[in-house]
């Protein structure tokens, strides 16, 4: 935390089977890293006149005080793998005691695992939408439109029980204070 008490943002991103936090030009690495689970949210970038689209992952270290912000490419694999596994009932049931862990898969590709309440989760049962090839012009190429839908929903989800929790608790906090506390 900061003198001010609020707490420190530290970014880190998903890549080449690692997390990564980039800081001063040094570059520390991760396996794992975990927190209570403050939202995900998906936000536009620009890079060297480029756009692109990332998900942002908050996770908050409560015994540090410390607010990891976890960016992960739109489309990435590892992304997929972690809301798969958050929006299962064990999931969203342990949103508060989460652990992302990241692992480069015997195919070469950055995948994620997930665990919450010290319990791997398994992905939802749920069957994701397949990547359709369509026709643009004179070229097949592959649309993930559907794809991408779904994994929103899903995302959609654990904000909403996120959401559920914190006016929960807001509730349970306000019935605790004194009538004159404000006075």
């Amino acid at each position: 935390m900061n003198e001010a008490g609020n707490s420190r943002r530290i970014y880190l991103r998903i890549s080449k089977g690692a997390i990564i936090s980039k800081r001063n030009g040094e570059t520390t690495t991760y396996r794992a890293i975990s927190g209570s689970l403050k939202g995900i949210e998906l936000k536009e970038h620009e890079f060297d006149n480029k756009k692109f689209r990332n998900w942002h992952i908050i996770l908050e270290d409560t015994a540090s005080g410390e607010e990891y912000d976890i960016a992960v490419a739109r489309e990435s694999g590892a992304f997929k793998s972690i809301a798969r596994s958050l929006v299962t009932e064990q999931g969203l049931g342990n949103l508060d005691d989460v652990s992302i862990e990241v692992y480069t898969s015997k195919t070469g590709f950055t995948n994620a695992s997930v665990t919450a309440g010290g319990q791997k989760l398994h992905w939802t049962d749920e069957p994701m939408p397949p990547v359709r090839i369509v026709q643009v012009g004179d070229r097949e190429v592959q649309d993930d439109s559907a794809q991408m839908n779904w994994i929103q929903t899903l995302v959609d989800r654990i904000n909403a029980r996120l959401g559920d929790a914190s006016k929960a608790s807001a509730t349970e906090e306000d019935d605790d204070l004194p009538e004159d506390f404000n006075n």
